[in-house]
């Protein structure tokens, strides 16, 4: 089970969220009562980009899961399995603050 705030996360608009100056973007948790993330945002791209990444990690982790899932079937058949799946195992712990 992860620690994190569960997903789907909520992307508000800049300025939409009353206790920032206006330039924030805020991802709230699925309840909307979690504040998950706050990207201050200075007119670049960059921000917009950064804040979209946050809002999307719920998801990316969770397909990260049923690929790597999909991969390990796959290579099970071929009785391949050599430490392929290392990295991707290392990422999905460090994202749900787990150790290897």
């Amino acid at each position: 089970m992860s620690k994190h705030t569960p997903g789907p996360w909520v992307k508000c608009d800049r300025g939409d969220y009353g206790d920032f100056d206006g330039n924030s973007v805020v991802i709230l948790g699925d309840n909307s009562c979690v504040r998950v993330a706050v990207v201050h945002h200075n007119g670049s791209d960059e921000h917009d980009a950064n804040a979209n990444l946050f809002f999307a990690a719920p998801k990316l982790l969770a397909e990260l899961k049923k690929a790597r899932g999909l991969l390990v079937q796959q290579t099970r058949s071929k009785d391949i399995h050599d430490g392929r799946f290392t990295e991707i195992d290392a990422i999905i712990a460090e994202a749900e603050g787990k150790s290897r």
